[in-house]
């Protein structure tokens, strides 16, 4: 990619984490790790049968410019407009690359 005016999306990499819950226990939540511009492209979808239900999953390609001060993993997931997404694989092309490509999937679990 080499137009980053493409880079028009506002989407939020969050973190799964665990936070003191003010009474002495852990209560399990999303952190916002970073939020940044990207490029979305719809890549695939579908439709599943399970346990009597239709599921729809939909698969997007999510294109950020890599930083050197954050690491992203398929552990954490992306939002965008109010929507999250698990991250299914991050194409790393090296350290000098100037984007990520990743590989995000909307409508299962994680």
């Amino acid at each position: 990619m080499s137009r980053p005016g493409r880079l028009d999306q506002r989407v939020t990499i969050e973190r799964f984490t665990t936070a003191n819950d003010g009474f002495g226990g852990q209560v399990e939540t999303w952190a916002t790790l970073k939020t940044v511009w990207a490029m979305v492209k719809p890549a695939s979808g579908s439709e599943l049968e399970r346990f009597e239900r239709l599921d729809a999953q939909a698969n997007y390609v999510f294109t950020v410019r890599n930083r050197r001060d954050v690491t992203y993993t398929e552990k954490d997931r992306i939002v965008w407009q109010d929507v999250p997404y698990n991250i299914r694989m991050i194409r790393d092309p090296g350290d000098r690359a100037k984007y990520l490509e990743i590989d995000a999937q909307r409508g299962v679990a994680q």
